[in-house]
């Protein structure tokens, strides 16, 4: 019996996990767990730890002598440790990657901690026709860069990791995802099921996040090579620390193609409607405003909006090559400023493996921030990040370097600093004759 198993797209910063199996089963990239994209040494979890120098403009925060809210830049010194790849049994396949840290500064900035990363996908196959699946995403991190900054959530419906933080403080977030599939025959069957959504930041005045969703697909086979998909999502956002709450009612149709054996393209079209409740800040009348003794208040407001989306991608994998492009238009919970957004974003990734001794990796990504409840003029926001590792003949042992950058562009956060980057360089330690990569 096979496998209904999408395959698990692994990376050690990245988070990044995608279901690209082949088309020989109705599951979304059905066609059995392959080998990890990570080191392409065949199936199995593989640990690794590091020692690593750090520089990093975004440090810790200082005021300036003029009131502007400044970064701290700093040297450091970096520990990591996990664990990343794939195992299947009979009936059940397990994807992971784990990853953890702690980062000392010079300057003795207040960033100094532990950072830790889990991305977790567990399959199992009950049948012929019932599997199920459960997706964990969760984090503790104290920075913009590092971990996070370029991750690519592997499910769809994990749009709320909180990838694009204004500041560098602590945050905390959890994200659970099961969902059941049902495969009525070669090609036709159903997939439904449920996610559940919190987000913590220590920083008071950013609003925090919990919330959930459900979701229910049924899709068809055309043939061997491509798939279309019809879906609807409900997603519930309430926000804690600040008055606002939504939800979202959101349909899609979506067409996925295997174009040959390396290539895979999928396109998708959704709608939502969006209600929100909130609050916003108004002028008082003159009367009111005597009695109460100031001239603004707060003025409750119920709304319905109407958004259009779309998400596309378009991804290589042959041996030591895997390159990805996607782009998606979605309705997302922001970054503790904006709140219930429409997020826009593009991201793309390339990882190269030579000779079983080198990894190149590349990746960048673009998001933009549209705030449906709040009168805020848009966010931006660029990351950008590369670097190489080279496996080195002794003990299993490697050497690595790597640069990430980030700039972001708000009209209304002018005091504080909107561009940074962070360089890490160092030694890791790994089984397995394939280099580790770490992008």
């Amino acid at each position: 019996m096979r496998l209904l198993y999408g395959s698990l797209l692994l990376s050690l910063t990245q988070l990044a996990s995608a279901q690209i199996g082949g088309f020989g089963s109705n599951t979304i990239g059905g066609g059995g767990v392959r080998e990890a994209r990570i080191g392409r040494g065949g199936e199995g979890i593989r640990p690794f730890a590091s020692v690593s120098g750090v520089y990093d403009t975004s440090a810790g925060y200082i005021t300036s002598a003029n009131g502007q809210f400044e970064t701290q830049s700093s040297y450091g010194v970096e520990a990591g440790f996990g664990a990343y790849g794939t195992k299947t049994w009979k009936r059940t396949a397990l994807g992971l990657n784990y990853r953890g840290d702690y980062v000392h500064y010079s300057a003795g900035s207040a960033q100094n901690g532990s950072n830790q990363v889990l991305s977790l996908a567990l399959s199992h196959q009950f049948d012929r026709k019932w599997s199920a699946q459960v997706d964990i995403a969760a984090g503790s991190t104290n920075r913009v860069f590092g971990a996070l900054q370029s991750y690519i959530p592997f499910d769809a419906n994990f749009n709320s990791t909180p990838t694009n933080e204004v500041l560098s403080s602590r945050t905390n977030y959890g994200q659970v995802s099961a969902h059941a599939t049902y495969d009525a025959n070669r090609r036709f069957g159903m997939r439904f099921g449920g996610t559940t959504i919190t987000t913590r930041r220590a920083t008071k005045g950013l609003a925090e996040l919990q919330g959930y969703s459900t979701d229910a697909e049924v899709f068809r086979t055309l043939s061997r090579s491509t798939k279309i998909t019809a879906a609807y999502q409900f997603n519930h956002y309430h926000f804690l620390g600040s008055f606002g709450a939504s939800d979202i009612h959101g349909v899609t149709l979506k067409l996925e193609r295997r174009i040959n054996r390396d290539w895979r393209a999928t396109v998708g079209m959704q709608a939502y409607r969006v209600e929100s409740l909130g609050a916003v800040v108004v002028s008082l009348s003159p009367e009111v405003a005597a009695l109460f003794g100031r001239t603004q208040g707060l003025e409750a407001f119920y709304r319905i909006d109407k958004i259009p989306g779309y998400r596309g991608s378009l991804n290589y994998q042959r041996k030591q090559v895997f390159m990805d492009f996607s782009a998606e238009q979605v309705v997302a919970p922001g970054n503790g400023i904006f709140l219930t957004s429409k997020q826009t974003t593009a991201n793309a990734s390339l990882s190269y493996t030579a000779e079983k001794v080198w990894n190149v990796g590349i990746n960048s990504n673009y998001t933009r921030y549209n705030s449906i409840t709040r009168a805020l003029d848009p966010y931006n926001a660029f990351a950008i990040g590369g670097g190489v590792t080279r496996k080195m003949p002794w003990l299993g042992s490697h050497i690595f370097v790597r640069a990430d950058a980030r700039k972001f562009d708000q009209a209304n956060l002018t005091t504080i600093k909107q561009s940074g980057y962070r360089i890490s360089g160092g030694v890791g330690f790994s089984p397995r004759a394939v280099p580790l990569s770490l992008w």
